[in-house]
Formats: structure tokens, sequence, C-alpha cells
């Protein structure tokens, strides 16, 4: 296929993309850069293939994998988009008052219709500081649900960090009604 009509398909299908639910609403807005060592698109299947050191960015999403498949329904709705690699890695601000989720696996899936995120091998999800590391994760995006399941060589294990304390007040400054005495 002709360069251009690879990237004018690429174009269409990353558009299709930018509906994603689990973003900052401006990640949407966003133009949608891919970059690969290679790119195939199959009219008959309404995919394309990037291959070779594939990063995707749009706004805060940043994706880094070996191969990128992005799969279009007969209507040309985005039906999945699956990222391979050793691992493939994934990472989005959620939103302006969370940190970035940071996301790996050897696939990582991407089903719109179905709001899923699905991590597969070596799965792991760390964001706040909690990190939940599996044989494989389901993450159910418009519920805000991770479900984590352990494979026949890695169990479910998390870490939840300790509750962040208040600061308490600075001992140059008296707390209300004291008073600090200097020798």
């Amino acid at each position: 296929m002709h360069p251009k009509k690879i990237a004018a398909h690429t174009l269409l299908l990353m558009l299709l993309l930018g509906g994603k639910a689990n973003a900052l609403p401006s990640d949407r807005e966003q133009p949608i850069h891919i970059s690969s060592d290679s790119a195939q698109r199959s009219q008959k299947t309404a995919t394309t293939t990037y291959k070779g050191n594939v990063v995707l960015d749009q706004g805060t999403l940043h994706i880094e994998a070996d191969k990128l498949i992005i799969t279009q329904s007969t209507d040309g709705a985005l039906s999945k988009v699956r990222a391979l690699g050793k691992p493939a890695r994934l990472s989005q601000r959620p939103s302006i008052d969370k940190q970035v989720m940071r996301a790996r696996g050897e696939t990582i899936d991407y089903l719109p219709a179905e709001q899923l995120l699905l991590l597969i091998k070596d799965a792991s999800i760390d964001q706040d500081g909690t990190v939940i590391n599996s044989g494989e994760i389901k993450y159910l995006i418009s519920g805000q649900i991770v479900k984590a399941n352990s494979s026949e060589k890695q169990r479910v294990q998390v870490v939840i960090p300790p509750a962040k304390k208040e600061t308490p007040a600075s001992p140059s400054k008296p707390a209300s009604g004291q008073t600090i005495e200097k020798q």
C-alpha cells in the first residue's frame, strides 16, 4: 500500500481512538503521533499493523510496543487496539488531580465497546503508589474496577501505600496559643 494511504488510514483510526473514556478530556482533542519501523494496512480485515519500536502518543497517552495492531469494525468504528512487547507499556494521566497511571504486559488490549483494558502476562498497573502485579489484569474503565487473576507462574501481588499524614506545624512557627522561648 502507498505510504500516503497508510498515513490517511492511520489518521482515521487514531481519530476513532480519541474517544477513550479514561483520560484527560484534552487528550481526545490532541493529535495522535505514531512512529514505527513499518506499517501495513489491510482493507480486507480493516486492520493496521505497526512493527518495530512502535511509539504512540496522544496528549498524556503514551504507548510503547514491539507491535501495535489497530482493528476497526465494519462500520469504521475502532473495535480493538492490541500492543505486544516484552513488555508493552502504556501510561496516561486519567485526570488533572491524579498521578500518571502506568501499565505493562506482554499483551495490552483496549476494547472500546466494552470499555476494557486487558493486560496479559507479566501484567502490572501502578498509580498513586498502589501497585498491582499479576498474570492478568482487567480494568473496566467505565466502572473504574480492577480485577487481577493469577497465572501458573505469577500470583496476584498488591502494594498499598500508607495513608498520607498531614504535616505537623513547623517548629519555627508556634501552634496556636503556644510560644517558643529562645535560649
